[in-house]
């Protein structure tokens, strides 16, 4: 056979698994694998033997996907051309050859039948099970691993970052596969390997990881498995195996298959949900118009807990307690940002609780979630409604939005556009049901400055106070300066309702442009939001292109140092660092060698958080 090939060598009296790899010229490559303590550790090693196994009579036995199938039996000499009949079998039960150029659910067992080293083990007792034999599939059902092992409940999360994430492969990150074992027997302790495998496009095997631990009788246990994904090597797929690690050294379930596409992985039902912890964010996918993401959630604590989402495919969920699945104890459509949902319900401790996540759209989504406590408050000034027009109050809303800070992660917003909230002057708000933790409270007005506030919520409320809004920012940069003006004035004369007309630009909402809105800009030219009493310094950054060169600009606080990264795809094209001028500005030159989209990213060192910006070149 003129290919490349992996072999697995399964060594059942001393603990140890090896590799052998042989490349189409004459010298073998090997791996030796020892497993001391539940932990595996690798050296280079040749698996060949000084010993002629020719006439070991052997059984060959080829598993793709779930099928099995006998494809040779006899002397180890007739199978291969001969390919292993120096291989070490003193202390192997079987051997695993994996295909390099071959198909990814493609494996092939050479079992010895007999031996006068005086092995045990035939084909049906090594990798045979009942399952199989009955033609039941023996499948990853979403997350839950269904196992031959009577004693084993197995349940694969796959994680990026410390956050759950479907089947996607993604380059260059580190990708974890934590098994969460429940041993049911009372008696015996179980051992359980991860095996990690990488694949490029052309099927060949390029990263290896592999981790095992032993899982005490009547105990449920937890364990990662960690590869990083590499960039350079074009990885395409990568093939989760799991093994009865020091027993019978098996493989106990068809492998889980990773692609850089992915694929649906948080079961459709509760039965099948994905396990939620700590983490405090699952990334997922709605993969088709019906999918259905469900997960499950124990509370450590009983209190207020929410779970929202951020995505641009207007997510809603139900919320349900385990055993009373007919009855919601909490649902929400559009109470989050950009018509996600946003949900919080009071939980019980140590109770299980299911919920589920469905899409109007197919795409990606992030799931936060985590314990709530506390209430924002505060009044804003000036606001204007019309108790008789809900369409124009809801373009002159006032919004207040927490999100995390520097991080600026999306918490939750309060949107003030019921006249119920409000008068002409003012608006009142509240935010109830806020989790602990440190936040950047942005207030915003269509033509007027933002204001931002650092906020530290350990306690129960947090009072924002009576926050007045600086009028004329109309293009929402952030800046009061001629750009705002010229705007008004180009609109001077349109009135609500006329094509041409801009909320941003009828700052005292009066239903018209005019005069009035431009000496509102006049008034406060120059102003910034750091104009306000403040403890949080804004970055303002400006991109404009010309020619080749990307033209990257703005405000800081003066002598803070600003960093730029910029990014072609997933790919660094730019990342410098200056010090800004005693007025606080800051300017960088990229040069664009490609067209296609960039995104940059602006952060300063005393700065709440980075501004994010992409364009087209």
């Amino acid at each position: 056979m003129n290919k490349f090939k992996r072999m697995v060598a399964v060594c059942a009296t001393v603990g140890m698994l090896c590799s052998t790899v042989y490349a189409q010229e004459t010298r073998d490559l090997g791996y030796k694998v020892k497993i001391e303590e539940g932990q595996a550790t690798v050296t280079e090693d040749a698996l060949v033997s000084d010993i002629d196994n020719s006439n070991l009579d052997v059984s060959v036995v080829k598993q793709q996907g779930d099928t099995r199938t006998t494809i040779f039996t006899g002397k180890l000499k007739d199978y291969d051309n001969g390919r292993w009949v120096y291989t070490d079998f003193s202390e192997i039960r079987f051997m695993v050859v994996i295909e390099w150029e071959g198909p990814e659910d493609e494996t092939i067992y050479i079992i010895p039948v007999s031996s006068d080293k005086n092995q045990s083990g035939t084909e049906e007792d090594i990798i045979t099970d009942k399952a199989l034999e009955n033609n039941k599939s023996v499948i990853y059902q979403s997350n839950v691993l269904n196992t031959f092992l009577d004693n084993a409940v197995i349940n694969v999360s796959l994680l990026y970052d410390n956050a759950y994430s479907e089947t996607v492969l993604t380059e260059g990150e580190e990708l974890t596969a934590e098994l969460t074992v429940k041993n049911s027997d009372t008696q015996n302790s179980i051992n359980i390997m991860s095996i990690i495998a990488l694949y490029n496009e052309q099927g060949k095997l390029i990263e290896m990881s592999m981790e095992s631990k032993e899982i005490a009788a009547n105990t449920t246990d937890t364990f990662p498995n960690k590869i990083v994904v590499p960039s350079e090597e074009n990885a395409a797929s990568a093939k989760i195996m799991i093994w009865d690690g020091l027993s019978a050294m098996r493989p106990i379930s068809s492998p889980l298959i990773m692609t850089v596409t992915g694929s649906d992985y948080f079961g459709d039902d509760y039965s099948l949900a994905q396990p939620i912890t700590g983490r405090n964010k699952a990334n997922g996918k709605i993969n088709t118009p019906d999918d259905t993401d469900v997960f499950s959630f124990i509370p450590q604590n009983d209190g207020l807990y929410y779970f929202e989402t951020f995505s641009d495919i207007d997510t809603y969920a139900t919320l349900y307690q385990e055993g009373q699945m007919n009855t919601p104890i909490a649902a929400d459509d559009n109470s989050g940002a950009d018509n996600n949902f946003r949900l919080s319900a009071t939980l019980e401790s140590n109770k299980k609780y299911y919920l589920y996540v469905k899409g109007r759209a197919v795409g990606n989504y992030s799931l936060n979630y985590g314990y709530s406590i506390g209430n924002i408050f505060g009044t804003i000034t000036p606001i204007k409604f019309y108790d008789d027009d809900t369409e124009f109050n809801n373009l002159c809303e006032a919004i207040v939005t927490l999100q995390t800070y520097r991080t600026d992660d999306f918490v939750a917003s309060v949107h003030l556009k019921d006249w119920s909230q409000s008068n002409n002057e003012y608006a009142s708000y509240s935010m109830t049901g806020v989790h602990s933790g440190e936040y950047l409270a942005k207030t915003m007005r269509a033509g007027y400055l933002t204001k931002y506030q650092r906020i530290n919520l350990s306690d129960n409320t947090v009072d924002m106070g009576s926050i007045t809004l600086i009028p004329g920012d109309v293009n929402g940069d952030n800046v009061i300066d001629s750009s705002d003006l010229e705007l008004v004035n180009g609109l001077i004369g349109k009135r609500y309702g006329e094509d041409g007309y801009l909320i941003n630009a009828d700052i005292n909402a009066d239903k018209v442009i005019n005069a009035a809105d431009a000496a509102l800009v006049s008034a406060n030219m120059g102003k910034t939001s750091n104009d306000y009493s403040s403890n949080v310094n804004v970055l303002v950054m400006n991109t404009e292109i010309s020619d080749s060169d990307l033209l990257v600009s703005g405000k800081a606080a003066p002598g803070s140092t600003v960093n730029c990264s910029t990014y072609y795809s997933s790919y660094s094209v730019f990342d410098e660092e200056k010090t800004c001028d005693e007025n606080g500005n800051f300017e960088f030159v990229i040069e664009l060698n490609r067209t296609g989209d960039y995104t940059i990213e602006v952060s300063a060192d005393n700065q709440a958080y980075s501004v994010q910006k992409s364009i087209t070149y």
